[in-house]
């Protein structure tokens, strides 16, 4: 396969496959624009180190930026955050003396006797990490996130009216064979990121994993049936699929897609891809194509699909015409939905490229409450977040015109 990089989008790559056919895969967080050569590049997650303090060397997507302080001499790290041609410093987080610092590719580690505190770099900002190793380790810390020019928004940040980062809620994951999730306390409170956590019932070591991310430009999240009127679109956390009697839950997808699929494009084959991080194997999951295309991701619940308006079926409007099934693997794992044709070609055809798909176990009410926790996609490691991929064929150029050849004769007249 020939990637087609001209044809490539911020979320999406196109290959060559030969015979008019393409191949279209698309994946949130694919690509970071480079502001200088106004290209788009794989998204590079590379630290960016400067002995001069808000200055960075990099022009390309979302950096840490590590400098050492004069006063202090000790090396200081800074999310810069890409917006449009320049770059928002997003406050010091946290200082690290370097005897005291281990490097990993991507990632920063402190260790203390309690905790181990991480800083991952990736394509859309930065991911922080706690793991607490005993009970005597703190359920409450803050970071020191200093918005300057910025405006802190029920855990958005905003330049003005634009996006440029969302602060997702985050959760903690114990070790117990049956592991329990459990979501943070997230806020931002005098310049701090504040997050605390009721480690109850919960067994040591417990990941601490809340993150910032950029707004990728697609849906996800989930109904529940058990909490009819709570919106499950933006938590940042994970979507669900459960069977269980009044608690069933389903999945909502949307995929745009990119220009780079032309309307008239004949659609071969289409898969769905899911990372499962837990839950049940050997249970039959359907990919149904979603009918109410105006469900809205932040205010979605199971009564209603825009926060006001009811669903003509609570949990979402699909139909069984050209589902998907598949049988789920031993988790983690991947998720694998084919035959997803129809529904893609579906959506080129009447919904602007929009594709609508909603996950469900194929038994509902389900009295062992079988269940699968999907990473959303606002996960952190962009490579497994939900991806579509798209096959297919695109109309053969018309013929050149022939090459006709004039042949002059000259003819001499002697009169």
């Amino acid at each position: 396969m020939i990637e087609l990089r001209e044809l490539r989008e911020e979320d999406s790559k196109v290959f060559d496959l030969g015979d008019n056919k393409r191949r279209c895969i698309i994946q949130a967080g694919l690509h970071s624009r480079n502001w200088d050569t106004e290209t788009l590049e794989d998204s590079d997650c590379s630290l960016t180190t400067s002995d001069e303090a808000g200055f960075s060397h990099k022009s390309k997507g979302s950096r840490l930026l590590s400098y050492i302080d004069g006063l202090t001499g000790k090396r200081r790290i800074y999310p810069c955050f890409r917006n449009k041609k320049k770059y928002i410093e997003v406050g010091k987080v946290f200082p690290f003396p370097f005897s005291r610092r281990k490097s990993l590719k991507n990632s920063l580690i402190w260790e203390g006797e309690d905790i181990t505190f991480k800083l991952l770099i990736i394509p859309e900002g930065i991911k922080f990490e706690a793991i607490l190793k005993s009970p005597s380790a703190p359920t409450s810390f803050s970071f020191p996130f200093s918005l300057v020019g910025l405006i802190w928004d029920k855990g958005k940040i905003k330049d003005g009216e634009e996006v440029v980062a969302i602060v997702s809620k985050g959760e903690a994951v114990d070790s117990s064979p049956e592991p329990i999730f459990k979501p943070l306390t997230f806020d931002y409170i005098g310049e701090k990121i504040e997050i605390s956590l009721d480690t109850e019932g919960m067994i040591y070591p417990i990941t601490v994993d809340p993150q910032v991310v950029i707004q990728p430009s697609v849906a996800d999240g989930y109904t529940d049936q058990y909490e009819p009127d709570t919106n499950n679109g933006t938590s940042g956390v994970a979507t669900t699929v459960e069977s269980a009697p009044g608690r069933n839950k389903f999945t909502l997808l949307k995929f745009t897609l990119p220009d780079s699929i032309p309307p008239e494009a004949t659609i071969t084959a289409a898969e769905l891809h899911l990372y499962g991080y837990a839950g049940w194997a050997n249970r039959t999951y359907w990919a149904c194509r979603l009918t109410q295309t105006a469900w809205v991701e932040n205010t979605f619940t199971w009564n209603t699909y825009d926060g006001v308006n009811s669903w003509t079926t609570p949990g979402g409007d699909y139909v069984e015409t050209d589902k998907a099934t598949t049988v789920t693997p031993t988790y983690p794992n991947w998720v694998i939905f084919s035959g997803l044709a129809n529904q893609v070609q579906y959506a080129l055809d009447n919904v602007g490229g929009d594709v609508h798909i909603l996950i469900r176990d194929s038994v509902l009410n389900e009295v062992s409450w079988p269940y699968t926790c999907f990473r959303p996609r606002e996960h952190f490691d962009t490579s497994l977040r939900p991806k579509l991929i798209v096959d297919y064929t695109v109309s053969a150029p018309p013929p050149p015109p022939p090459v006709r050849r004039a042949i002059l004769t000259t003819f001499s007249k002697y009169w």
